[in-house]
């Protein structure tokens, strides 16, 4: 089942990456949470209309958002993805590390978390090193 879940987020970034918002919201549990930068100002976002305004305005903030992933990880019922997230924001380059934290129920992410450190994704995951 964890191959699975690693499949599910795979296909999730590929829909994101491409623009494909209706296939990313659709990976979604439809009460999914996902939390990251932005939520620590505006709030999670919750549900498929949540998960929906959160890639509408990544896309709108930064046209060109793009992320590279360097590893994905078996967690489980569990999916940790780490690399790079960049774009232009107000004519500023963004380079960022991505480190994500997916959980999975019955085959739809439920819940994503961003990490500001590669530690604290580890440390979520059960993984310290």
């Amino acid at each position: 089942m964890s191959q699975a879940n690693v499949e599910i987020v795979r296909r999730l970034n590929e829909a994101f990456a491409v623009g494909d918002i209706d296939a990313f919201v659709a990976a979604h549990h439809p009460d999914a949470e996902a939390r990251n930068r932005r939520s620590q100002i505006v709030g999670p976002y919750r549900g498929h209309a949540g998960i929906r305004r959160m890639a509408e305005e990544t896309f709108e903030m930064a046209p060109d958002f793009e992320i590279q992933i360097d590893e994905i990880r078996d967690c489980g019922s569990r999916v940790l993805v780490l690399g790079r997230q960049r774009g232009t924001v107000g004519g500023v380059p963004v380079d960022e590390l991505l480190a994500e934290l997916f959980e999975i129920e019955a085959g739809k992410v439920a819940r994503t978390e961003d990490f500001p450190t590669v530690e604290d994704a580890l440390n979520a995951a059960g993984l310290s090193e």
